[in-house]
């Protein structure tokens, strides 16, 4: 609906954010659009907390040897 167009576009704008970001840097890092219970958020989990399996702590901090995120 037109009255809903400026929503859309603050909704938009943080992928189009992303995507300026992302081609300035070399080496490209990877990027994952996830959803709840999506196949990618799973993994994504399991990449910043193996010591889990992806499961979400209470307090919802990931601990990881990795750069942070």
């Amino acid at each position: 609906m037109p009255e809903h167009e400026g929503f859309k576009a603050l909704l938009e704008s943080p992928m189009e954010d992303v995507k300026l970001i992302m081609e300035d840097r070399l080496p490209v890092p990877t990027f994952y659009e996830t959803y709840p219970t999506h196949t990618k958020e799973r993994y994504l989990k399991s990449r910043v907390n193996p010591s889990n399996s992806g499961e979400l702590k209470e307090s919802g901090l990931y601990v990881t040897d990795d750069a942070s995120l």
